[in-house]
């Protein structure tokens, strides 16, 4: 067997220990169907159930088990025969008239399997019957392989309506509680409630705008114009040349005043 199916076996028959109280070994119903299964597939009832449940168990039929395997045929069924009396017997109500042993199981269990028994069978009818039943595991084949049904939806819900019981407050200590609730709330202080003002005029003011500042292109104009204005002018020297032809000029020009 894989270690991922030991694992979830452990913790299925763990949880059916803690909630229903399974105890070990395990008491194992089987039914005339799963005997002759067994015998189908050449296995050994006691080692494979005991490794399936992950513990010591104990295999037990019923006298109508018994008388179901004879009915068919001794010669027939040795072998399935053989593997039921192998098993140690368990009392039921049927002995003077037998019935089928899907039916004995059934009321061997009950509707509330109080002595917590395991039921291996293959039959159908049978395993839906006991899955409506909280706290009883059940164990088949699926093909060749022995296998351990996962908790039914009836088990499921036993275990949700038992935690919520266990962490419930009892009627009692609600009354307490309740009641000491009411003292303290006659007891605290009544608060009048402040009226409702209306907004600080200082906060609700509107702020102020400040003008935008002068864009670049802006500020480059006017730092220009203002710098063509502050510029001073420049005074211009004559060079020797301006100055020898005033000389010629003055030279050339009659002097009238001595005529006269």
């Amino acid at each position: 067997m894989r270690p991922k199916r030991q694992h979830l076996y452990r913790r299925v028959m763990h949880t059916y220990g803690m909630t229903f109280g399974f105890r070990k070994p395990y008491q194992v119903l089987m039914d005339a169907s799963f005997c002759e299964e067994a015998v189908r597939h050449h296995i050994r009832p006691q080692h494979d159930v005991t490794e399936v449940l992950q513990d010591q168990t104990k295999l037990f039929v019923t006298e109508c088990v018994l008388q179901e395997l004879r009915s068919k045929g001794e010669d027939e069924n040795v072998k399935a025969i053989m593997t039921a009396k192998r098993c140690e017997r368990r009392r039921c109500p049927h002995t003077a008239k037998p019935i089928p042993s899907a039916e004995c199981l059934a009321d061997v269990v009950g509707e509330t399997n109080k002595f917590r028994y395991c039921v291996a069978t293959q039959d159908l009818p049978l395993a839906q019957k006991l899955r409506a039943i909280p706290g009883v595991p059940i164990i088949h084949f699926q093909k060749t392989v022995l296998v351990l049904e996962a908790l039914s939806k009836a088990t499921k819900q036993y275990i949700e309506n038992n935690t919520r019981e266990k962490t419930a407050v009892p009627a009692k200590e609600a009354e307490r509680l309740q009641s000491a609730k009411l003292i303290q709330e006659e007891d605290k202080p009544v608060h009048k409630k402040r009226k409702v003002k209306g907004p600080n005029p200082l906060s609700a003011k509107k702020k102020t705008r400040l003008p935008d500042p002068p864009k670049k292109k802006e500020k480059r104009k006017s730092e220009e114009t203002d710098g063509k204005d502050t510029k001073k002018r420049k005074r211009t020297k004559k060079t020797k040349k301006n100055s020898g032809d005033a000389a010629q000029s003055n030279a050339t020009t009659p002097d009238t005043t001595k005529d006269a």
